[in-house]
């Protein structure tokens, strides 16, 4: 996969640059996740239509079923998460976790069996109060790429597997943020509608082209030297002045 070219981590950005903020508490923790998700093999098609007749009809609706055939992987309902990658960052410290789908065995529920080990009872299960239960616990914001549906998509396999995650945590939960709003500012989106001009600047390792989904561990990686850059976590071992995709997941050791 092609890589766009980088240059030096721009220095007033680098954690140990002597002007750098403090890093958040670590009473406050961000998961910061990748994931990699394919089409379930005998999935339900949805029914298209077209307001066309005759062959211009026909292929109109040859070309959405092309659409949505591509697309599938990364929708609900009919995908299955084979690989999620979560690193736990709290402070200066980080751990990564890997959940690996293997028989009947799916990373969606693995990945919330490791929530609710950590975060037992933070999470309401009920859509008509508050989506916490417990505000003196520690509770994570969520970081990575397309955050909002990774975790509606988490939360609709959870329940198709028949181990739900309480809903405060996918429905209506407001502790999420997508690393990608940090490349592509919705001010200047019809200027730089592409994360390339701000990914060259801070020297990512961002292939030319990018989309989240298809590999678990560089898509985390990916995300946390964005947050490295904005000043949110630090790379394990004084891994900061290496900006190549992969340091973060070679950095920490999996737990």
């Amino acid at each position: 996969m092609a890589k766009r070219p980088t240059k030096a981590p721009n220095p007033s950005l680098t954690p140990a640059n002597s002007n750098a903020l403090p890093l958040p508490l670590p009473t406050h923790p961000l998961l910061v996740f990748g994931y990699k998700s394919s089409p379930l093999a005998d999935y339900p098609r949805p029914v298209f239509t077209s307001g066309y007749d005759g062959k211009r009809g026909d292929d109109a609706i040859a070309e959405k079923h092309k659409e949505f055939s591509r697309e599938a992987g990364r929708l609900p309902y009919v995908s299955t998460f084979s690989e999620i990658a979560v690193a736990r960052v709290l402070g200066a410290s980080t751990s990564v976790s890997t959940f690996v789908s293997q028989g009947n065995d799916k990373a969606a529920v693995l990945f919330r069996n490791w929530l609710i080990g950590h975060y037992q009872g933070v999470w309401r299960n009920d859509l008509t109060a508050p989506s916490f239960a417990n505000r003196t616990q520690p509770i994570p914001t969520l970081c990575g790429f397309d955050t909002k549906k990774f975790m509606r998509r988490v939360g609709v396999e959870c329940v198709l597997a028949q181990a739900p995650l309480p809903l405060g945590f996918w429905f209506g939960n407001p502790d999420h943020r997508d690393v990608m709003d940090f490349l592509v500012i919705d001010e200047f989106r019809k200027m730089l509608p592409e994360p390339g001009v701000a990914a060259e600047s801070l020297g990512l390792g961002m292939p030319l082209d990018f989309a989240p989904g298809w590999d678990a561990g560089r898509d985390l990686a990916l995300a946390c030297e964005i947050l490295v850059a904005f000043g949110q976590m630090q790379f394990p071992q004084g891994k900061a002045e290496k900006r190549e995709v992969q340091d973060p997941l070679h950095a920490v050791a999996a737990n």
